[in-house]
């Protein structure tokens, strides 16, 4: 038996021994396992939304900003853990959302005549945290999720490409619906050619019968169609008198099919993209909506009938006519024979936008839009939203927001008192 060591010197040859040298492969095996142990928790953490996927924190306090509306919510300031509000308010009905101070879901405030829309267009391949982030978002009352395509062979749509991160879409929706903000599923864009696809009887209802299964599914508050084909050589030159039977006939079938999904939730809605020119009349430089479409822009004319199928026209402000001042369009209002001011949505440009032809509006333009939708029509939408935030920080959102009646107000409950004892 040896003997214990008297002094430091020895002490330490003692511990550094022949009996603990060499290496010790055992630890390895058992590093590994918790190494693999840890990623695997922390993959079936997220898969189960234990992890906050933006954070990383395993309780991220949601709804805790006292600027996300106007007016003020304590609902929305309660804290809660995102997967308590994942669980939860994945439950509510479409048209309600889930009110952590009552742990219950309850409906948003009805539609009322006043209200008014500020609509931004988001393009849903992009990440969408920045959107989420934008603390101007109080003034949005819809989110507009660009855009699905048609697919040529069957007329039915294809749905856009998500980020790989795709369960961040489904959180800022989620998150969207709790502040009562509408998600609209917008199909088609410029480049989409509604008039090559939609041929027969038979495209036209797997065109209608995919839409609504995608907004159903996805628990959408409505579709905005952008169909923007012109008097091109596709329609013969004359879109109205060549295309758009096909086009009321199409919307007419998505709003009769739409009803029948609403059920006993808030009627989906029905809104359509329109171009600066459809109710240009002529003048002494200018042949009106009837020019034929050349490199400046594309030209068509509205078709009336399609107006008892649409909740709203999306009237873009952006490509107009050289000799189309914003002022004197809003002063002459010459789809008010067509269309009622409470149908009328102006659509703007403040950056370039896949979404957006010919040149972008003003800081000037963007104002009167703002103001005078709101005053006077039903609101404005921000084609460019997704630019504007990503490169510009939202500083049109910021500017346009405050000049109109803009924002979601939220229903108001009084906190449960507790019960008393007995």
């Amino acid at each position: 038996m040896k003997e214990l060591p008297s002094t430091k010197a020895e002490a330490k040859r003692w511990y550094i021994s022949e009996d603990s040298a060499g290496f010790h492969w055992w630890p390895l095996p058992v590093a590994l396992f918790a190494i693999g142990t840890l990623l695997y928790s922390g993959a079936f953490s997220y898969q189960e939304g234990w992890l906050d996927e933006f954070t990383g924190n395993l309780t991220r306090i949601q709804f805790n900003d006292p600027d996300v509306l106007q007016g003020g919510c304590m609902a929305i300031n309660h804290k809660m853990t995102w997967r308590e509000l994942r669980n939860k308010a994945s439950k509510c009905p479409r048209g309600q959302f889930f009110d952590p101070l009552h742990n219950d879901c309850y409906q948003c405030s009805p539609l009322v005549a006043e209200d008014r829309i500020f609509a931004l267009h988001w393009d849903a391949s992009k990440e969408c945290r920045s959107l989420l982030l934008q603390p101007d978002l109080r003034f949005a009352t819809h989110i507009m999720w660009s855009a699905a395509t048609l697919d040529p062979a069957t007329g039915a749509i294809v749905k856009p490409t998500l980020p790989d991160a795709n369960t961040r879409i489904s959180r800022c929706m989620l998150e969207m619906r709790s502040r009562c903000i509408k998600q609209i599923a917008v199909i088609g864009d410029p480049s989409t050619s509604f008039a090559s696809v939609l041929t027969s009887d038979a495209k036209i209802d797997a065109f209608v019968a995919s839409v609504v299964a995608h907004v159903t599914k996805s628990k959408m508050d409505g579709v905005h169609i952008v169909d923007v084909g012109g008097n091109d050589k596709s329609n013969n030159g004359d879109w109205k008198s060549n295309y758009s039977p096909t086009a009321v006939k199409y919307m007419a079938a998505l709003r009769k099919a739409l009803d029948a999904a609403s059920g006993d939730a808030p009627r989906l809605t029905l809104s359509w993209e329109e171009l600066a020119s459809a109710f240009d009349t002529t003048s002494k430089t200018y042949t009106g909506c009837k020019s034929a479409s050349d490199a400046s822009g594309t030209y068509r004319c509205f078709n009336p009938d399609m107006a008892g199928s649409i909740d709203f026209v999306s009237l873009q402000l952006f490509g107009r006519h050289s000799s189309v001042s914003l002022p004197s369009l809003m002063l002459a209002k010459p789809w008010a024979g067509t269309l009622p001011s409470t149908k009328v949505v102006f659509n703007t440009c403040s950056a370039p936008s896949p979404l957006c032809r010919g040149s972008v509006n003003g800081k000037d333009e963007l104002a009167i839009a703002a103001k005078t939708g709101s005053d006077a029509f039903k609101g404005v939408s921000i084609a460019s939203a997704t630019a504007d935030i990503e490169a510009n920080h939202g500083v049109s959102i910021s500017a346009m927001g405050p000049l109109g009646a803009y924002g979601v107000l939220m229903p108001q409950r009084a906190p449960q008192q507790p019960s008393a004892a007995p």
